[in-house]
């Protein structure tokens, strides 16, 4: 069973964030744009087309999750603040420490705000297990624990296969 979007507005929370990205978290396109994660604390898959985001709570929704979308039970969805909507997840405005996430829902009601932090380089701002917000490496599409750490950092370490091999090497000519 899935839920509809009324019920997302209840499930999804956001998670984590990190509005200095420097080289820490690759989108799939292999940039470094910041971004917002929303964890499904449901245990049933959420449609949450339609549900919107941005970084200013008197401006409304800048970006708008496509029909569609879905977050599956206890998962994750990440949005990239690339500043250009170049696909269904990157929204079109960036983010920074000064600013706020603010979760709409397809009424444009606010659903959370969260007001952001300054952490250091190469840390996000996440929600821990206990419900705190804290600095912490980034975990995006996983926990937000040393387990979700983890698992993130593992799929960074997977061989990749190109199909392109260095055969040869000249340390000094």
């Amino acid at each position: 069973r899935v839920s509809e979007s009324p019920g997302a507005s209840s499930a999804l929370s956001i998670s984590e964030v990190m509005s200095s990205n420097k080289g820490s978290v690759a989108d799939p396109y292999g940039n470094y744009p910041d971004w917002i994660e929303f964890h499904n604390g449901s245990k049933e898959a959420l449609h949450i087309g339609g549900l919107g985001v941005s970084d200013d709570a008197t401006a409304g929704a800048k970006y708008v999750f496509p029909a569609g979308t879905l977050v599956p039970a206890g998962g994750y969805i990440v949005l990239w603040c690339s500043g250009e909507a170049s696909d269904a997840l990157h929204a079109p405005f960036r983010i920074s420490a000064a600013d706020s996430v603010v979760l709409f829902g397809a009424s444009g009601n606010t659903l959370e705000t969260l007001v952001l932090k300054a952490v250091d380089s190469g840390l996000s701002y996440a929600k821990d297990t206990s419900g705190a917000w804290a600095a912490m490496k980034p975990s995006p599409g996983f926990s937000n624990d040393e387990a979700g750490v983890a698992a993130y950092e593992a799929t960074l370490a997977r061989e990749i296969d190109a199909g392109i091999y260095i055969n040869e090497f000249m340390a000094s000519n």
